[in-house]
């Protein structure tokens, strides 16, 4: 839609060459390091480049299943039906108990309500989650997201005692 354009954004760079590989995005996000790697391998701004519609071979690490990696941009019908009972049940004036309830009834398990000591075994782990230990409990795309917000309070939480020592 033209009058509500979409932007693609790369977040958290976390090196110099994916700054040259993902190229022809709108949006970068990258710190220090990744820019000071970007020109300290040879790198020129020039370089970045569209490339938009090459096709990046996807491989995996020995061990992970692709099947359960799939799932992350893969729309099942039963996905479609979750969302067609949402939209006739009201969309967006849906509240947020309302959305837990369908996805309990569809078994989408999108919003996995993760207890507090789940949590902390979540935040204790990184950034990055133990899949096998969630399997059958959350979506991946939900274990990734608690993940990656357990990872930012830790992360917060380091900058603010780093603050606060230097305060002192």
């Amino acid at each position: 839609d033209p009058a509500h354009p979409t932007y693609q954004i790369a977040a958290s760079m976390r090196s110099g060459e994916q700054m040259v590989s993902l190229a022809g995005l709108d949006v970068y996000t990258a710190p220090p390091k990744a820019v000071s790697e970007f020109f300290a391998t040879g790198y020129k701004p020039e370089d970045i480049t569209n490339r938009i519609g090459m096709n990046y071979p996807v491989t995996f690490a020995e061990g992970v299943n692709a099947k359960q990696v799939e799932v992350l941009w893969t729309i099942d019908d039963n996905f479609k039906k979750f969302v067609a009972q949402l939209v006739s049940a009201g969309g967006t004036k849906l509240t947020g108990d309302d959305l837990r309830t369908a996805d309990k009834d569809f078994g989408t398990k999108l919003f996995s309500n993760f207890t507090p000591s789940e949590q902390e075994a979540i935040r204790a782990h990184g950034k990055i989650p133990d899949t096998a230990k969630w399997a059958g409990r959350a979506s991946l795309d939900d274990l990734m997201t608690e993940s990656a917000l357990q990872s930012f309070i830790v992360d917060q939480g380091a900058l603010d005692a780093r603050i606060l020592k230097e305060v002192s």
